[in-house]
């Protein structure tokens, strides 16, 4: 808000804020993938869940209601849950609002996908992430980041292969038991119709079995997509020699 008064006060008195938010399983397993294609994470997903449960980016109901205190009813929270959005996703739901109900017709062909990465594609992703902190404990941060996103582009360059990354029962009951209670409580406070509660009731269709290390390791596929990004990410990267030998034939 006081970027909004210093920057467009014009616009102070009637801005609106729209966020979305996803139920508390799928939100776990989309950070945990975020994190893993940049490097933040070389961790399993059973290591990294409990630590992960106690960080307050689970804890929704706080966060929220805080910017609900400062725009009030002009903060507009909406939840990442198909059949309470209009047209299904998060894009139409964003633009019927943003346009007041009024008619628009999205261009598909112009659209970026953002497709999520299998099991495996993430295991091979912890794998080269962890080679590199060997190979070169230095290398900066922020290419490190770009290293990820350009071996995801090639990687999820004609949608996931293998297996829907997923959490085992136990850790289905895990996120469950902790975030059960931040759950009522956002419906309480942002759905009274109900939203992420249900949601997260329903967690074990995200179940999956625990597949560990992919029994034939590396494949030929991604290999070749480790080749594949590597131009990519020599533009923008300030250092990446004697990697690609280390990692392609080292691994």
């Amino acid at each position: 808000m006081k970027w909004v008064e210093t920057y467009l006060p014009e616009m102070a008195d009637d801005m609106c804020v729209l966020a979305y938010v996803r139920p508390h399983a799928e939100f776990t397993l989309s950070l945990y993938a975020e994190r893993v294609k940049l490097g933040a994470t070389t961790d399993p997903i059973d290591t990294y869940l409990p630590r992960f449960l106690e960080n307050d980016r689970i804890r929704f109901a706080p966060r929220f209601m805080r910017w609900r205190r400062v725009f009030g009813d002009r903060f507009i929270l909406r939840p990442v849950v198909a059949p309470l959005l209009a047209g299904g996703d998060a894009l139409n739901d964003f633009l019927n609002i943003a346009l007041e109900g009024h008619a628009f017709e999205l261009n598909q062909g112009h659209l970026r996908s953002n497709p999520s990465l299998s099991a495996e594609d993430l295991w091979f992703m912890r794998h080269v992430h962890a080679r590199i902190s060997e190979l070169r404990p230095d290398l900066d941060k922020a290419d490190r980041r770009r290293f990820g996103n350009a071996l995801y582009s090639v990687l999820s360059d004609k949608g996931p292969s293998g297996t829907p990354l997923g959490l085992t029962s136990d850790q289905i009951a895990l996120v469950q038991d902790n975030c059960n209670e931040n759950a009522r409580a956002m419906d309480r406070a942002f759905f009274p119709e109900g939203a992420l509660a249900p949601a997260l009731a329903e967690a074990d269709k995200l179940s999956c079995p625990d597949l560990g290390a992919p029994a034939d390791h590396v494949s030929a596929r991604q290999r070749l997509a480790l080749l594949r990004s590597w131009p990519k990410f020599m533009r923008s990267a300030s250092e990446a020699d004697g990697l690609l030998a280390g990692l392609v034939f080292g691994s």
